[in-house]
């Protein structure tokens, strides 16, 4: 029992500890094509890519929370 409630404290420190580090991504993904955007007016397309970058991200670490 104590070992289970242990791996549960585990599994949710894990978790924390992977939407702090996806919302730093997601903050810095944010903040790289606001930068880029406003030097250099990209075209949309590579605005596209990278905000489909992002969502890789999301997903992938959707789906490695789900998995624990």
């Amino acid at each position: 029992m104590q070992r289970a409630v242990a791996l549960t404290y585990h599994l949710q420190a894990m978790e924390y500890v992977g939407f702090r580090i996806l919302k730093i991504l997601q903050l810095f993904m944010e903040s790289f094509i606001l930068l880029v955007f406003k030097v250099n007016r990209i075209s949309p397309n590579i605005v596209r890519i990278l905000m489909f970058i992002e969502l890789k991200i999301l997903n992938l670490y959707g789906v490695v929370t789900f998995m624990w």
